[in-house]
């Protein structure tokens, strides 16, 4: 049971509460989150590393997708099935995944950037959250890459389930 609606002081909206996740305007109330242009001639020069959650999927010939580690995962499986196979057993099925996972991948679509702080990031990632964040060391900043847009930030949510012992 959450015993209140806040989250490190930031207002969780009704319908987060209803289904136990933050919601998008209450983490970036959190994160102290303000819109920043990484194309800009200011950060050109940046170079920003993943710090939580993916930016690319990868699918196999059937379609199925994979986050990295999966991919990996899936790829070493594949090579095991190869080297395991007996006889006269058609491989060519496994062999073609194998191609399309290596070299089929697809970048998750940013609408908006937002500077966030460690904190924040911390929390993404301690939390588990897929959100998308971005680390320039040089810069010394974190970077939250937004998904969605057009819908009220209220009624977005993120993939951070409200904590039970849930901070005011």
């Amino acid at each position: 049971m959450i015993k209140n609606k806040y989250f490190h002081g930031a207002k969780i909206s009704s319908y987060g509460v209803s289904e136990v996740f933050l919601d998008y305007q209450c983490m970036a109330e959190m994160a102290q989150a303000e819109f920043i242009d990484i194309y800009s001639e200011e950060y050109e020069d940046a170079c920003w590393e993943l710090y939580n959650g993916e930016d690319c999927y990868y699918y196999d010939s059937d379609g199925h997708t994979y986050d990295y580690e999966g991919c990996i995962e899936r790829i070493e499986e594949l090579k095991d099935m190869i080297a395991n196979a007996r006889g006269e057993q058609d491989v060519s099925k496994w062999e073609k995944d194998i191609d399309s996972l290596t070299y089929n991948c697809e970048c998750i679509g940013i609408c908006d950037y937002m500077e966030i702080t460690e904190e924040a990031a911390r929390i993404m990632k301690e939390s588990g959250s897929d959100e998308i964040v971005y680390y320039s060391k040089e810069l010394d900043m974190y970077i939250w890459g937004i998904t969605h847009y057009g819908t009220s930030w209220k009624l977005m949510l993120t993939s951070i389930p409200i904590p039970e012992d849930n901070a005011a």
